[in-house]
């Protein structure tokens, strides 16, 4: 049996387990945001097609070209990335 699963969503909470076998899974153009996928080590094919993590954790495997084609994990926004807060006391010419 083949699956493949198009365009869908799967927001944080949602959590995946694949594991080894004979069938064929592949994402295609899904979005994870959160949540956690858990990878048997010994899957050694291609899950997900050009898909996005959005803080999605990983165990069992991690992400790697081997499961995942075309795929993007953006960088998380941190306080070290926002810009610098402007001083609320302001001097003003006269």
């Amino acid at each position: 049996m083949r699956v493949v699963i198009e365009d869908s969503y799967f927001p944080a909470g949602t959590r995946i387990r694949i594991g080894r076998g004979s069938d064929a899974l592949t994402f295609l153009r899904c979005t994870f945001e959160g949540g956690e996928i858990a990878i048997d080590p010994e899957v050694d094919q291609e899950i997900f097609r050009r898909c996005m993590f959005l803080q999605t954790r990983f165990s069992g495997q991690a992400l790697s070209d081997r499961i995942a084609v075309d795929c993007s994990r953006p960088s998380v926004a941190t306080e070290a990335s926002a810009p610098a807060a402007s001083t609320p006391f302001r001097r003003f010419r006269r």
